[in-house]
């Protein structure tokens, strides 16, 4: 059986409105860089997400710009 990958507007769209449901308002610009942050993984994704909530509530996150800036996860690293 082969999986694709689901595209990145799926996976921002279901993102977004797991935070809006947790009462957390989130641009579109901070949710490309958490898919790029976590490659395209839902699970690492809802975790950010998770961590950020603590303090999030009823704040804009923004991936830029000077409210909240949204530290992202970056690319996983290689053993050397």
């Amino acid at each position: 059986m082969t999986f694709a990958k689901p595209h990145v507007n799926e996976v921002t769209k279901r993102v977004a409105l797991i935070a809006e449901s947790e009462g957390m308002k989130i641009t579109e610009d901070a949710l490309a860089k958490l898919h790029e942050g976590c490659n395209g993984d839902l699970r690492q994704m809802i975790t950010q997400l998770q961590m950020w909530s603590t303090d999030a509530k009823g704040k804009l996150l923004e991936g830029k710009g000077s409210r909240k800036t949204l530290p992202v996860p970056g690319p996983p690293r290689c053993p050397h």
